[in-house]
């Protein structure tokens, strides 16, 4: 049921006036009627905005009461959001230490009472306007904006980073300076003032960003010693980093011949080379899927012990990951990857450009992420430039926005997909030169986006893993710090990602190019994964073309994955229970050829 309008329309209105208790008067309503205690996420939210009135106001007892149930259930979820959406360091360090303490109201009390004592009360509103703000940005932006405007100091870092998040929520298609919110120095005010200058050069004539001007140019004294030196911003020691950036933009204005003037004598010096390297079959690619939660990473546990096999890395040891999220690669169908990149030549300018940008921005100048999936890939990246070197990570680029052009500029679907395809598999071969091998793809491609291997190069297979859907449900609602769906919601998530996949595998197969490679597809059920090693031998004689029981059970042990097999049982209430009973035949409408069991 959703609160009444009338309500959420008082309470905003008397905020924009700055009267704060009036505010509150309203907010009261909102957070103890029991209309609200039916939508605990808009009771929760409702908490949250009134711990921040009170706090303002210097009522800290009452404030650490709100917070404390506002916080209820969900304080993990906000402070690995908080570390991982692009916040400053000191609001990181602020929510990661104090992950605890968000746990009680004695516990947010003595933190708030720290503050107040060291006369840093403004800095204490300002962290829990982050905390409430990042849980649902666009929702709670314009309520954080209004709380930020009674801070009367905002000498705190946090507070810039946090109010150019809020515009960006509040105004998606509007670029902001970021010298009006940070001190100009720092690898962060870099990188968002490249951006800054490079949007207002798609809205300015003449633009400011000239092709002769390297991007240093526009930072002068700002661009001090110590930034240059840092290791976030060794792009900006790339000759071709001016060039890329120009091409980019000349992209996103229809100017397809002046990206090719721009980057054509650097293409020029790897071309046979990385059309070699883009021909050649090169190692196996095999890619694992799920449904999250689904024990996919059985798969990936059983095929790593096998001598053949190399796992790609993904974001590696990167802070605040959810569990196995270390070895999942970004390229296809994180944001920037693949999945933006195909289909260029028939996207939308709108939809082109909002491409581009984030394929420049994660890419090319390496950051800012803005949310969790974007930390992934920037992580991802990272690992990339060390794996291969900057200065190949570079000339790869370079040759994509090169051959993205040309297909362009020919208007050609295909061979804009191929660039895209290219640029993928050259990395590959670069990392793994031996052919008799199998690359492991753990989660790369999941199983509501297959439709995209059929542009992959390469000789792939992917494999897909279901499981009983109350327990993953179960899963995902104690391991995942980011899930809060309710079960027919999840359920209806999950129609979904099957209808895809069926669809998906099949269009796929039909409408690869014959030029390129074999794909396959193949399904397994985590249950008789786990219970049946003939499975275990099948599917790994299938994908892998041999079978070793020492070493397909050398990171696999079924006794522990056993127990995962039925604890749904006991881990949900009567509702959760109730709803999965009622709405189960959509799963059971969508079974087909590719769920099948594997059992004889």
């Amino acid at each position: 049921m959703r609160i009444p309008f009338h309500l959420r329309f008082t309470a905003s209105s008397l905020l924009s006036t700055g009267d704060i208790k009036a505010f509150l008067a309203a907010n009261a309503e909102l957070c103890y009627s029991p209309l609200s205690r039916l939508n605990p996420l808009k009771h929760r939210k409702a908490l949250m905005e009134s711990g921040i009135g009170l706090l303002i106001l210097g009522d800290i007892e009452s404030a650490a009461k709100r917070f404390a149930k506002g916080l209820q259930g969900q304080h993990r979820k906000l402070v690995s959001r908080i570390c991982t959406y692009g916040y400053p360091d000191d609001i990181v360090e602020w929510a990661s230490q104090n992950e605890e303490n968000f746990t009680s109201e004695a516990r947010i009390l003595a933190l708030i009472e720290s503050f107040v004592e060291h006369d840093q009360h403004d800095d204490i509103v300002t962290y829990f306007v982050g905390l409430y703000f990042v849980d649902s940005p666009r929702e709670n932006a314009r309520y954080a904006d209004l709380f930020l405007t009674h801070i009367k100091s905002i000498s705190n870092d946090s507070y810039g980073a946090l109010q150019s998040a809020i515009r960006r929520a509040l105004y998606p298609r509007l670029s902001f300076d970021p010298s009006e919110n940070f001190q100009p120095d720092g690898p962060r005010f870099i990188k968002d003032r490249i951006l800054h200058v490079f949007e207002q050069s798609l809205r300015l004539s003449p633009t400011p960003f000239a092709d002769s001007q390297e991007i240093d140019a526009f930072f002068g004294e700002d661009l001090d010693t110590q930034s240059r030196a840092s290791d976030e911003l060794a792009f900006l020691k790339q000759s071709v980093i001016g060039p890329i950036v120009h091409g980019v933009r000349h992209l996103i204005k229809g100017e397809y011949a002046k990206t090719q003037d721009l980057l054509k004598p650097f293409a020029k010096e790897t071309a046979k080379e990385f059309e070699a390297l883009g021909e050649k079959t090169g190692p196996k690619k095999v890619f694992i899927g799920g449904y999250g939660w689904s024990g996919s990473g059985v798969i990936y546990d059983i095929f790593r012990g096998f001598s053949q096999v190399r796992p790609m890395f993904g974001a590696r040891a990167a802070p605040f990951l959810n569990e196995d999220a270390d070895v999942e690669p970004m390229i296809h169908q994180g944001p920037g990857g693949l999945l933006d990149l195909f289909g260029m030549a028939r996207k939308a300018p709108q939809h082109r450009k909002m491409a581009l940008k984030k394929f420049l921005r994660l890419y090319v100048i390496l950051g800012p992420h803005q949310d969790y999936f974007e930390y992934k890939t920037l992580n991802c990246n990272e690992n990339l430039i060390i794996e291969l070197g900057i200065e190949r990570y570079y000339q790869l680029l370079t040759a994509f926005v090169y051959e993205l052009a040309c297909g362009l500029d020919k208007k050609s679907e295909l061979a804009c997909d191929a660039a895209a395809s290219s640029f993928e598999h050259r990395i590959y071969n670069s990392l793994f030169l031996e052919e008799d091998i199998c690359v492991l793809f753990n989660n790369s491609v999941n199983t509501q986006n297959v439709e995209l291997l059929g542009k992959v190069k390469g000789n792939c297979h992917f494999v897909g893993v279901d499981r009983n859907f109350s327990d993953q449900y179960l899963d995902q609602k104690r391991e995942n710090q980011f899930f809060s769906d309710a079960p027919v919601k999840f359920l209806v998530r999950k129609a979904v990602k099957l209808r895809n996949f069926y669809r998906g595998a099949r269009a796929a197969t039909q409408t690869r190019p014959s030029t390129y490679a074999d794909l396959k597809m193949d399904t397994v059920f985590f249950e008789e994964l786990v219970t049946d090693r003939e499975i275990v031998k099948d599917i790994c004689t299938t994908i892998l073309g041999e079978y070793d029981e020492a070493q397909a059970y050398q990171h696999f042990d079924p006794s522990i994955s056993i127990n995962n097999i039925g604890k749904s049982r006991e881990g949900l209430s009567i509702s959760e229970r109730a709803q999965i009973s009622t709405f189960s035949f959509l799963l059971a409408r969508l079974s087909n050829q590719l769920t099948a069991s594997r059992s004889k």
